[in-house]
């Protein structure tokens, strides 16, 4: 064992360093790396600008375009796990942001590494030469739900190549050589290039956002297709006394079935301001609907405790949602159980000389009568210091307002708001922060 241990020491010392690997599990070969539609080219660092958080957006000039991109003499890359002080010559595999900028973190959306480093120079070499790619295909829900018995087709270059549902290897039809002979293996080559996606299993479609795929050339990722259900579960959500939950997340949870097996799932939807909510793409299975905004930002200002359709604080006394497969649900009304009084609350947040801080984040926390578990969320403060945030008179709370300037923090003292007694305003000071003297 100790041998083992020793080689495998020797091998990471004399491997040399590669530049956002992170602490994910990542596939060891290069050629996994090169996930479906990024772009690669080799740059060099010409700026740099960090944000409130100290995360990095470089901007390089770009000596070569190796694979997508825009062409142009700079490319914009924003490096969410940072970056380090490289000026050398680096060959950067990035993800495209739709802005025309790209981002690059340590968990699988690119990698850069010098321009001399091994892998380098074998991933330029086959993206200059347009290497095939061997890829296999998963196909996959929204929620992640492997969907079993799903063919789908990548058409492009001339041909199509089709592939089966769940997680397993390309079968080849190709019009110019039509191999069907070639013994399967769990990746097949296919040429680099853009593919169109489409699907003829009844009834699912091919998300909008996953109808087209670039390969990359000398790609031997796993290609995830993600298919959508047609069916969807909606209805209207309100308060006990009949107001609207407007403009909050609900949860349809529990367990989705394809094929054999059952999956857990989850669908998240936000209620319109009216109350309405949709869950689209929803697996055949069975569900709860579930009120939880636990440490989620809410734009309306309205924390809602943890509650089941039809309006029950605990799962035992849920009522289920049956999902069959292309079969919707429609028209169920959810009613939260009876948190009595909603008051609106404003609170200003100032710095210790007096002047407002726009951005701060107002944390949440309460328990209300009846209900199982903690309410908590937050509310972000505007140009004048100030969140509205609303609070049940069955609910005890408490509100402490914090700002980060990385890498300095700043905290207000909490105040605490007893049921019943819930005020309309209250203002709160983090402590250390001077902004006249900035």
């Amino acid at each position: 064992m100790w041998r083992f241990g020793a080689a495998l020491a020797l091998i990471i010392a004399c491997e040399p360093a590669v530049y956002g690997m992170g602490d994910c599990v990542l596939p060891p070969e290069p050629c996994a790396r090169l996930r479906p539609n990024m772009a690669a080219f080799v740059g060099t660092k010409i700026s740099e600008t960090k944000d409130r958080y100290r995360i990095p957006t470089v901007t390089f000039a770009v000596h070569e375009w190796l694979w997508g991109g825009t062409a142009g003499h700079a490319a914009t890359v924003r490096f969410s796990d940072g970056f380090g002080d490289y000026t050398d010559r680096l060959l950067l595999l990035v993800t495209p942001s739709g802005d025309g900028t790209y981002s690059l973190d340590d968990c699988g959306s690119g990698l850069y590494l010098p321009a001399t480093h091994k892998w380098a120079q074998e991933i330029g070499q086959w993206l200059r030469q347009r290497k095939p790619a061997r890829i296999s295909i998963e196909t996959r829900s929204s929620s992640y739900t492997p969907i079993q018995d799903a063919e789908v087709q990548l058409t492009g270059n001339g041909g199509t190549f089709r592939a089966g549902g769940g997680l397993i290897p390309l079968l080849r039809s190709w019009s110019a050589a039509f191999d069907l002979l070639k013994p399967l293996d769990q990746r097949i080559e296919m040429p680099p290039g853009m593919y169109r996606v489409s699907t003829n299993r009844a009834n699912y479609r091919v998300d909008a956002n996953n109808n087209e795929v670039t390969i990359l050339p000398g790609s031997c990722a796993n290609v995830r297709i993600q298919l959508a259900p047609v069916s969807q579960v909606t209805g209207r959500i309100f308060s006990a006394e009949g107001r609207p939950i407007g403009d909050n997340r609900l949860f349809l949870e529990g367990m989705a079935r394809s094929g054999k097996g059952n999956y857990r799932a989850s669908v998240m939807a936000t209620t319109s301001p009216d109350g309405h909510f949709r869950f689209a793409g929803v697996m055949p299975g069975w569900y709860y609907i579930v009120t939880d905004v636990g440490g989620l930002y809410s734009a309306s200002g309205l924390l809602v405790p943890k509650s089941f359709y039809p309006g029950v604080p605990s799962w035992r006394n849920a009522k289920q949602v049956l999902v069959e497969e292309g079969k919707s649900i429609e028209g169920i009304e959810y009613r939260l159980p009876d948190l009595g009084k909603l008051s609106e609350v404003t609170m200003q947040i100032l710095s210790e000389d007096d002047v407002p801080v726009e951005g701060a984040r107002v944390g949440v926390r309460g328990t209300c009568l009846g209900t199982q578990g903690r309410l908590w969320g937050e509310v972000v403060t505007d140009r004048q210091g100030r969140a509205t945030v609303g609070l049940w008179s069955t609910c005890d709370y408490d509100l402490a307002a914090a700002l980060s300037t990385f890498p300095d923090w700043y905290h207000s003292l909490p105040i605490r708001v007893s049921r019943g007694a819930i005020p309309s305003e209250t203002r709160m000071v983090l402590r250390g922060l001077q902004l006249k003297k900035r």
